[in-house]
């Protein structure tokens, strides 16, 4: 789980340092910085994505575009270092996890680089910084320990940085001439401290690589589709990609009850959508997706049955195709969705829970902070469970606030302006005009 962003002259942000829960949610008016906090995650995500090791920032890539050093830099200026921190707790072993990444731009080239990389768990750390001359990244302190200036090139032989995860190899990368000093060095550290850091490393790679994200923006409903063969194993940032997995899952054979098509089911039934989905098969290359009217019992294309269907289908399809550890970015899921169905949200949020999956959300809905007070109030979660953000501007400077609750669901602190505020000077309003007080 992704327990803690920090960032530094990130994009909206000079600085900005928060605390995940299993299920976050970002609030506030648009243009906010909602989208600003999520978009470190999701561009070291699409890094460590990429087919090019050797870079340390994709700005391009499967979780979109984010334009150039100056788009996404605090105030625009390309002189202005940047820095992107995480905090991961995985499930083995059970202590955090830190990486500090700090970014420069160099004009020169029009190219990003990682200038500092800074990587520790509860006992030990290791920092390593990039050298222009070398080209290369040279250890600075590893196990705790600072690298003597003399040897600090020799021992980095040893150092590889895939995108920006660092991992230590042996020995044998050192030439003979070399050995004696630098194993001497090594030893006193003790190499099994060392191979704290590509177990560290790995661990690290593997939250990061397993995030699924879900823009606002998803692909209009289709009235055909064509089997791929593929098991994909994210539906993509636009749900490019959840009805295959859709009809990929019904073709396996296991208990039904843990399909991604029952639990899918399941929530469209209770948000009265659908009652049941179809995969109907049209030739050997092509099928549709049916739904079941709630109402009628009848089937009706995919294409036919609404637009917020196919915008919380991709939503539904892949977080319940997660696996325990994973984590799952969505931009407004409940766009397009009637007031019951953006409730139930919540309850998809708790499903999510259960099986082991980090949820981090932006949205504007009211209804699904109700339903999320609710299900804590009914001990099906706790407090700690659930953080909620809000981010509003002033003037230039944006500003966030973690709202919490209580074990009844109550809210302990008072919202900033211009969400719930809303709702409660609606609510006087409303009862001026009926008891003729205006």
């Amino acid at each position: 789980m992704i327990s803690n962003i920090r960032y530094k002259n990130f994009k909206a942000f000079s600085e900005l340092n928060i605390d995940l829960a299993p299920i976050t949610l970002f609030l506030g008016p648009n243009n906010s910085g909602k989208s600003s906090i999520l978009s470190g995650i999701r561009i070291l995500n699409q890094t460590l994505n990429s087919t090019d090791p050797n870079v340390s920032m994709l700005l391009r890539g499967k979780n979109g575009d984010f334009g150039t050093y100056k788009d996404i830099v605090f105030g625009n200026s390309t002189k202005r270092h940047m820095e992107i921190g995480i905090s991961v707790m995985p499930k083995k072993p059970i202590y955090k996890i830190d990486l500090d990444l700090k970014y420069k731009y160099r004009p020169k080239r029009q190219e990003i680089i990682a200038k500092n990389i800074y990587f520790k768990d509860n006992r030990q750390c290791m920092s390593m910084s990039y050298s222009e001359d070398s080209d290369k990244f040279l250890l600075d302190v590893i196990s705790n320990v600072e690298v003597p200036a003399s040897i600090k090139a020799t021992v980095s032989k040893g150092l590889l940085v895939d995108n920006f995860i660092p991992v230590f190899r042996s020995r044998r990368y050192y030439g003979d001439d070399e050995i004696t000093q630098t194993q001497r060095f090594l030893d006193e550290l003790n190499m099994k401290k060392l191979m704290f850091l590509n177990r560290h490393s790995e661990n690290m790679r593997q939250e990061l690589r397993n995030i699924e994200y879900i823009g606002a923006m998803r692909i209009p409903p289709q009235r055909t589709f064509m089997y791929t063969g593929e098991n994909r194993k994210f539906v993509g940032s636009s749900g490019e990609h959840s009805v295959n997995i859709l009809a990929m899952d019904t073709l396996r054979k296991g208990n039904k009850s843990k399909s991604i098509k029952h639990k899918v089911e399941q929530w469209l039934n209770a948000a009265d959508i659908a009652s049941e989905l179809v995969i109907h098969r049209i030739s050997d290359r092509h099928f549709e997706l049916k739904i079941r009217n709630k109402e009628t019992g009848e089937l009706e294309n995919y294409a036919d049955v609404g637009y917020g269907n196919s915008q919380i289908l991709p939503v539904l399809v892949a977080g319940y195709n997660l696996d325990e550890g994973k984590a799952i970015i969505i931009e407004e899921p409940e766009i397009h969705l009637h007031p019951k169905a953006q409730f139930c949200i919540g309850d998809y949020l708790k499903d999510l829970y259960n099986q082991g999956v980090q949820s981090l959300v932006e949205t504007h809905s009211e209804h699904l902070i109700i339903r999320m007070q609710q299900l804590i109030a009914a001990k099906e979660l706790a407090p700690e469970d659930v953080a909620i953000y809000y981010i509003w501007p002033e003037g230039t400077t944006k500003h966030i606030k973690r709202i919490n609750m209580d074990l009844q669901g109550q809210f302990i602190n008072e919202w900033p302006r211009g969400f719930f505020p809303e709702r409660y000077k609606a609510a006087k309003d409303l009862s001026r005009i009926r008891y003729g007080v205006l």
